[in-house]
């Protein structure tokens, strides 16, 4: 077994490795996981309902450098490999792949964000993320409780309507007229009647159900318990945990009243498709998956903000619900990851970017400047949610630390309206807690300071 482990976010500038021999093994390993994930095989974890997988969001790829000559057979001998912003595990053609994250030695920066991200807590024992574990179930559970814990105090316990066909004493919906014909052709007293009937005992219901019944036979965490008292009271409302099916998760619709449940339904998938493969002897590639540390970034800021900012500041974002449309007609639909108004006025868009954006930059080509995309992404927030009369400032942010203290811009055909880059350095941060939690103070402070115009 060769063990391959990276950490994530090399992406543009690899990580060189000489395996010898064995460089064509682990290239053919990453070939088969990057197929796999465009197959739907190995799932990419979201936790953001708005956001899905595409083609192009593999998390490696590798540059052969040079070959050797063996034997007169060119083999691959010194390889570049790159990450993009996923961490995860997965064993490949005897390749173990971990993609770790690239905050510190321990991981406590990590479960710093990953707390704040998602709400729930990480004790330090020896299976928590503090020793590197990404190969188990561990992780994928707590993500799966804080996006349920997300979509029930946002939303509420989805249902919907199905068709039912009964022999009632009246009349509902349309008359099923073969079997009432069947059933009641001397008895005009009942109808046998196709109607709807608002339920419960859907889908979205049955699948929570079903992956409480999976996790909790592994797990009996103080964090579970509320995942336990969310099924009686499934159970109550008349929901089954029988009759679950993959291609039903794949086939629900969902709408605004239950798109908040999707991230649950797509890691509820994962785990249910590990149960059925251990159940039926098909468990060699283990429990792989990979998670988006670019969501956990914007999921944890806005945390950051909310919880330190004080009381006058709205801070939100309006991925929690949906986005705001650049045209007329329902068209151009646009996500600012975080918008803070004051007196009901937006001041500040902050776009969360898990990039090495250590410079705002004369031009998108300076090193680790901001992109021109990112730019004009930028651009189009503060023209849709700005006033010309009224001060308003977009920053992007990364968990890097800025080469400039003050790089923030005005426009200039608008000098109300300014531009600019401000980190929260947690990359470079020790592994403490303190010091991470000082870290977001002083960034915070910052936030304050360029809104009451102090800078």
């Amino acid at each position: 077994m060769i063990s391959f482990s990276i950490k994530d976010s090399t992406l543009g500038e690899g990580v060189l490795k000489n395996y010898y021999q064995r460089s064509a093994q682990i290239v053919c390993a990453i070939d088969r996981l990057n197929n796999m994930v465009a197959n739907g095989k190995i799932d990419l974890v979201h936790l953001n309902a708005y956001r899905d997988a595409t083609m192009e969001d593999f998390p490696l790829s590798y540059r052969v450098e040079n070959t050797l000559c063996i034997r007169g057979k060119e083999q691959l001998n010194d390889c570049e490999f790159f990450s993009s912003h996923y961490i995860g595990h997965c064993c490949l053609n005897d390749v173990d792949i971990t993609v770790t994250p690239r905050f510190g030695n321990k991981n406590v920066v990590f479960n710093h964000l990953l707390q704040y991200a998602t709400n729930i807590f990480i004790p330090h024992t020896p299976s928590s993320l503090s020793y590197g574990r990404l190969e188990g179930p561990w992780l994928l559970m707590l993500l799966w409780l804080s996006a349920l814990n997300k979509a029930k105090s946002l939303g509420q316990i989805p249902k919907e309507y199905i068709e039912v066909t009964e022999n009632i004493n009246s009349f509902k919906g349309r008359l099923d007229i073969s079997k009432q014909i069947h059933f009641n052709l001397v008895n005009q007293a009942r109808f046998y009647c196709r109607h709807q009937v608002l339920t419960f005992n859907n889908p979205i219901n049955r699948t929570i159900r079903g992956t409480i019944e999976v996790l909790k036979s592994t797990y009996k965490t103080a964090e579970f318990k509320d995942a336990e008292r969310y099924d009686s009271q499934l159970e109550n409302l008349g929901v089954s945990k029988s009759g679950i099916n993959i291609v039903d998760i794949d086939n629900i619709r969902y709408t605004r009243l239950n798109y908040l449940y999707k991230p649950v339904m797509n890691i509820s998938k994962i785990i249910l498709q590990h149960k059925q493969r251990q159940s039926h002897g098909e468990n060699d590639n283990g429990l792989s998956y990979f998670i988006d540390m670019a969501e956990l970034w914007e999921m944890y800021l806005l945390r950051v903000l909310q919880r330190n900012l004080p009381s006058q500041y709205n801070v939100y974002s309006p991925n929690s619900t949906h986005g705001d449309y650049l045209i007329t007609g329902n068209m151009r639909e646009i996500r600012p990851d975080i918008i803070i108004e004051k007196n009901r006025r937006i001041v500040m868009i902050i776009d969360a970017k898990y990039k090495r954006y250590s410079t705002f930059g004369f031009t998108s080509k300076d090193c680790h400047a901001v992109s021109r995309d990112d730019l004009y992404q930028m651009i189009a927030y503060l023209y849709h949610y700005g006033s010309n009369n009224e001060n308003l400032i977009g920053l992007f942010c990364s968990p890097i630390e800025n080469i400039k203290d003050n790089d923030v811009h005005s426009l200039k055909n608008n000098k109300k309206h300014k531009i600019g880059l401000l980190n929260l350095d947690i990359e470079g941060v020790e592994n403490s807690d303190e010091a991470i939690r000082i870290r977001e103070m002083e960034y915070c402070q910052k936030i304050i300071s360029l809104i009451e115009g102090r800078n």
